[in-house]
């Protein structure tokens, strides 16, 4: 809707460093895609290719109509909405059961008046606790979105008090949707953006803090990714991560090359092993989808565009949003790495180079 908005108000200009940039991201996708295309014979493939450039257009049209600040600005406020309105269902609502959603894991509601949300079985191993992520949808998607919206809180000048706020909302949060892999995001971000940053005693002593805590906070999902506890959502997926790895691993030579095709893994997987597989990794499925070939392609493409953006942005910055986008993605699948995601890094990238031209960060 923005993007007609914009085209018919003739207000949405690429400019040619933008345009350079979009380039440089879609033709190597695109063509790679034209190639598993004839390959596999399987005109799907080119279709989700055309689908992830839509994304990625939409982005930064909306990046050029809103900015980043003003996007992540809006998301604590719908946090901390979306956190009154769990907090009251809870509290106030019932508890419902569909089984018609179970092969989405969906089966238990709260309802309360015309909100009705969804709850799923806790993270924590041991704790019989739900998690849910209210009107966000998935608990995942709402830790996504809230660590997005604290993430965009290190580019303003905010009182300290407003900041500290906007940090208890967040907590909150995560202890709603106990969303491991938003957590890391946001401790990767704050601890990379903090060592590269000047030295002074007061961020020396962050600095040890927060490295302390991410190596903790590591530890901790590595065993229980390692663990058979079923008590524990998480547990057995480093199972379910080598599981994966050694079907691409058996697979034809031309698959292992190109991939089974962009956007195909989670139907392959069901085929293969006859039921629904939650990887929650961005890098093996990118790894069956496109294959070694494919996967080094990407890989340089991200690279390759994060030096562009950064050649005329905060290099700073972007290293630190890139080290937390390549953290989540060991845990999640629906960031940057996810083609279907992907315009998630470039509406970052974009709007920080344009808020910069216009001397809109504060940081």
């Amino acid at each position: 809707m923005i993007f007609w908005v914009e085209c018919i108000k003739k207000e949405f200009i690429v400019s040619q460093l933008e345009g350079e940039g979009l380039l440089l991201l879609m033709f190597p996708i695109i063509s790679f895609g034209m190639i598993q295309c004839l390959l596999l014979k399987d005109s799907s493939i080119l279709i989700r290719c055309i689908g992830a450039f839509a994304n990625i257009i939409t982005a930064c049209c909306i990046s050029k109509s809103i900015g980043f600040l003003k996007f992540s600005s809006i998301l604590r406020k719908l946090t901390l909405i979306n956190i009154i309105i769990v907090l009251t269902v809870v509290f106030c609502g019932t508890l419902e059961i569909d089984v018609s959603n179970m092969d989405k894991g969906e089966v238990f509601y709260l309802s309360w008046g015309i909100f009705k949300i969804s709850v799923v079985p806790g993270s924590w191993s041991g704790i019989d606790i739900v998690r849910s992520g209210g009107l966000f949808g998935h608990p995942n998607l709402f830790g996504l979105m809230s660590a997005i919206g604290i993430i965009g809180l290190a580019y303003e000048k905010k009182d300290y008090r407003m900041k500290w706020l906007w940090w208890i909302v967040f907590v909150i949060s995560f202890i709603i949707s106990e969303s491991r892999a938003s957590i890391l995001f946001v401790m990767t971000f704050y601890l990379f953006n903090n060592v590269l940053s000047n030295d002074s005693v007061t961020s020396k002593k962050i600095k040890i803090i927060l490295m302390l805590l991410l190596f903790v906070f590591l530890g901790i999902i590595l065993v229980s990714l390692r663990s058979n506890d079923t008590s524990d959502i998480t547990s057995g997926r480093m199972d379910i991560w080598e599981l994966v790895y050694s079907i691409y691993n058996s697979g034809l030579d031309i698959n292992m090359l190109f991939g089974i095709g962009i956007g195909k893994s989670s139907e392959y997987l069901t085929l293969v092993t006859g039921s629904f597989i939650p990887v929650d990794n961005s890098y093996i499925p990118l790894l069956l989808e496109m294959g070694i070939i494919g996967l080094g392609m990407w890989l340089s493409v991200l690279i390759l565009f994060f030096f562009y953006a950064s050649s005329i942005g905060t290099w700073r910055m972007h290293v630190s949003f890139l080290a937390g986008v390549i953290a989540y993605s060991f845990l999640e699948h629906e960031l940057s790495l996810d083609l279907y995601s992907l315009h998630w890094l470039v509406y970052y990238l974009t709007l920080l180079s344009i808020q910069e031209k216009k001397n809109t960060l504060f940081y």
